[in-house]
Parts: structure tokens; C-alpha cells; sequence
């Protein structure tokens, strides 16, 4: 039976990376567009790295190297979208401060840290489409899922404050 999901894997991967070579080529220069091609490697990561964890011929050692590898972009995503999303509502005060960078790369280092010592994944188990991880009932991952959301769900209401509150027509359609 042929197994699709490597296949669609790479085509994420190949658009991911479409984008993010149009957004730099648009205008490189710009942080907002640094940042966002930045969030776009994230999920490029974690799509390059499903490639092969979804290929049920793949060694057991080779999907945990990819699975570490993806888990870059699978962590560092949150961080990278609420810099991005307090960088289009502009908050400069916010992002001049040194503390606010410590707070949102720390946590996604540690944890990149946590999950290649094996502290946030227990064990990988085959099945028919590829290999799946097993997630540790540790504190480490509560504390990622606790991140993922905290960070999201933040960002989020940004943009959602920030579109109610912008008088241009103009900037509440690029939030929407």
C-alpha cells in the first residue's frame, strides 16, 4: 500500500519554502518580514522533518534524529508567532526590551534542550504509515503544552485588540 503522507509532506515543505523565499524577496530589510519568514522555517522544519518520521521503511533511529531535528520548528513556532504578531501591532516598547527576548527564546531553547535529552517525548512506537512519538507524562511536557498555548492564545488576543481598536480599514483587513 503507498503511503501518501511523505508525499504531501513534501509538497508542505517545497510551498513553505516557496513563501519563504517571496516574502524575503519582497523586501528583506524589513523585521516584519524577517520575523514571518522566520515563523514560516518553523513549520518548514516540522514538515522537512515528517517526511521522514511518516515513511513506515524509515529506521527507528532515523525518524528520532528527524523527529529532533522538526522539533525545532514544532517548539519555536509560538515564540517566533507572538514576536511577530507584537511587531504588526507595533509595540515598540515592548520590543526594545531586552527582557522580553530572554523570555520568549528561553523557553523554546530549554525545551529544544528537554526534548533531545528525552525528557519531552517517552518512546516512539511503529505503526502502519510511519513512526508516532509517544509523549512523557513529565512535567517537561506539560510545561511545553502550557507554552504553546500561553504564547498563542496571547497573540491572538493582540491581534484581536488590535484590529477592534485600528481606525484604517486598511490594517483591520491585514489581521483579518
Amino acid at each position: 500500500m503507498l503511503n501518501i503522507l511523505p508525499f504531501l509532506h513534501f509538497f508542505v515543505f517545497l510551498l513553505y519554502c516557496s513563501l519563504i523565499i517571496f516574502i524575503l524577496w519582497k523586501d528583506f530589510k524589513s523585521l516584519v518580514n524577517r520575523v514571518c519568514a522566520a515563523f514560516l522555517a518553523c513549520f518548514a522544519l516540522c514538515s522537512y522533518g515528517l517526511i521522514i518520521l511518516h515513511n513506515p521503511n524509515t529506521l527507528e533511529e532515523t525518524a528520532i534524529l528527524f523527529n529532533n531535528l522538526a522539533s525545532i520548528g514544532w517548539i519555536s513556532f509560538a515564540s517566533l508567532f507572538l514576536w511577530f504578531c507584537l511587531i504588526l501591532k507595533e509595540e515598540k516598547k515592548i520590543l526594545k526590551s531586552k527582557i522580553f527576548y530572554l523570555v520568549i527564546f528561553f523557553m523554546p531553547l530549554l525545551l529544544i534542550y528537554k526534548k533531545c535529552t528525552g525528557h519531552l517525548t517517552a518512546d516512539f512506537i511503529k505503526l502502519s504509515w510511519g513512526w508516532a512519538r509517544i509523549w512523557s507524562n513529565s512535567i517537561w511536557a506539560y510545561l511545553f503544552y502550557f507554552y504553546c498555548l500561553s504564547f498563542i492564545m496571547l497573540a491572538l488576543y493582540l491581534i484581536y485588540i488590535f484590529a477592534r481598536k485600528s481606525k484604517k480599514q486598511l490594517k483591520k483587513k491585514q489581521d483579518f
